[in-house]
């Protein structure tokens, strides 16, 4: 009798419930703590950066802690309001940030 073949693992892209691609996986504590940072290095509150993103307190929460993993088009958004790259978002090299003035 023959054996079965073994399944090879092919690395699929993640895609989150609504069909759109996840955060890759080895970024996603680096961003967190630098959006952290920038947030409390503007003296935003979690709510105003929120309310700038178009999302509740409760989300930028979870994904600050790394509860929640930001989609890419999440990454963009957060990189806009919070006036950075995106890949600066996503380095690993802990920055120290310049006093933002506005």
């Amino acid at each position: 009798m023959r054996k079965p073949p073994k399944k090879v693992s092919k690395r699929k892209l993640r895609l989150d419930r609504h069909g759109r691609r996840k955060f890759p996986e080895g970024s996603h504590g680096n961003f967190c703590r630098n959006v952290k940072a920038l947030r409390k290095d503007r003296h935003w509150s979690q709510e105003s950066l929120g309310y700038a993103l178009g999302m509740t307190r409760n989300h930028v929460t979870d994904i600050e802690r790394g509860r929640n993993s930001p989609t890419l088009d999440l990454v963009d958004r957060f990189a806009r309001a919070l006036k950075v790259t995106s890949s600066f978002l996503l380095d690993s090299v802990e920055h120290n940030f310049p006093a933002h003035t506005s």
